[in-house]
């Protein structure tokens, strides 16, 4: 978990999506710095906001710029020099001052900080980028509602290739805003379309808020021409609903194996910071008894569960639609309409995949002589050869 942990109390959530930015950072920018010689962070709502810590260890900005620290470190052992440039942006006079002396104290990184709003600040982000040399920049949308990055705003400066986003899709938010008329230009705005609703009449809960999210990311796809859009789900940390969505677009299957790789972990960590807030929860109304059992060994809550059980059958449902209807399926194909849904690993479907080859329903073609697994971007793929799988 974040270190500090502590400076998380009643901001839970904002834990998880920490978590989840820095270990998906942690693997992007050791990749990206073995062929690119510099990484441009780009951070368009930095704050800080609720930050309890002194140094603002605790926000993003200060997150990312460590992971970029790492990987420089990393390969300057090697001889290699990967430049670190980063654009701060931060509309509120307060907290871009504190944004502004954090980026005055920095002298091993090129910081641009931006005193106004992330849509206004887009073309002048977009010329910092493309002044970098052979730069690969990585866009953090972490906004406190849900306005401030319409589509087809932000879409040029997503559209640069190389590039990749992290949103935060606020759900909180949306929810409410979807349902009131007067609000309806904003959200069309925020997608990039007027039929974003078009399919909500009959659906709520969960039914709805995976709806919602679904268009969100085939506009993202859509309009910013990210091969791969996919999304971590982050719960209420007291209630048993979807506090708010981490959408993450990139063009490279790599991309989607290290986002999966970092939401697994997270998710680990978002149950025991789940278990801590129930934990005190309990022990306000004991009157302050302990429970035998410590958050970090708690099991997983039911809700969590629940969800996860959600999203696996349903991309079982997929992986078992697509191989029915054409027979012989490259397994990359298969990898990323798995992957697509969130709480499902790569281990799942080769599970699923297992389990039906020892049933002499598939074979696996293109493996390595002595190759005992299904491998992404391999040329790898199954062929139904018994029945049709249920």
């Amino acid at each position: 978990m974040l270190e500090g942990f502590e400076n998380y109390e009643g901001r839970e959530q904002s834990a998880v999506k920490h978590e989840v930015l820095r270990r998906y950072l942690n693997s992007f920018t050791h990749i990206v710095g073995f062929k690119w010689h510099s990484i441009t962070y780009i951070d368009g709502f930095s704050g800080p906001w609720n930050a309890k810590t002194d140094d603002l260890s605790d926000t993003s900005f200060s997150i990312a710029l460590d992971e970029l620290r790492r990987a420089r470190n990393t390969h300057s052992l090697s001889d290699r020099q990967l430049k670190i440039r980063c654009v701060f942006v931060e509309k509120e006079a307060g907290p871009y001052q504190q944004l502004k002396e954090f980026a005055d104290a920095v002298d091993d990184a090129e910081i641009l900080p931006i005193h106004g709003e992330f849509e206004e600040a887009i073309p002048e982000i977009m010329s910092f980028v493309q002044r970098g040399s052979d730069t690969f920049p990585f866009t953090l949308i972490d906004p406190t509602g849900s306005s401030g990055f319409k589509m087809k705003v932000i879409a040029p400066l997503l559209q640069l290739q190389p590039s990749e986003v992290l949103i935060n899709f606020m759900l909180e938010f949306i929810r409410r805003y979807i349902e009131q008329e007067g609000l309806r230009k904003g959200l069309s705005d925020l997608f990039g379309t007027d039929d974003f609703d078009e399919n909500l009449a009959n659906l709520s809960g969960i039914d709805r808020d995976d709806a919602i999210t679904d268009k969100y990311c085939e506009c993202l796809r859509q309009f910013c021409n990210y091969h791969y859009v996919l999304r971590a789900s982050v719960l209420h940390p007291d209630k048993d609903r979807l506090h708010f969505q981490l959408i993450y677009g990139t063009r490279h299957y790599e991309g989607v194996a290290k986002f999966k790789r970092a939401e697994e972990q997270a998710m680990q960590e978002q149950e025991k910071a789940r278990a801590h807030v129930e934990e005190d929860r309990r022990k306000r109304k004991s009157g302050g008894q302990t429970s035998f059992l410590v958050p970090e060994i708690m099991p997983e809550s039911d809700y969590y569960i629940q969800l996860r059980n959600r999203y696996l059958l349903q991309a079982r449902h997929k992986v078992v639609s697509m191989i029915n209807s054409a027979l012989r399926v490259d397994y990359d194909d298969l990898w990323v309409a798995a992957l697509s849904f969130p709480m499902v690993w790569e281990k799942n479907l080769r599970q699923w995949l297992k389990e039906w080859r020892k049933n002499g329903q598939l074979e696996w073609k293109g493996l390595a002589p002595r190759g005992r697994e299904l491998i992404h971007g391999k040329n790898q793929f199954v062929l139904l050869v018994g029945s049709k799988l249920q």
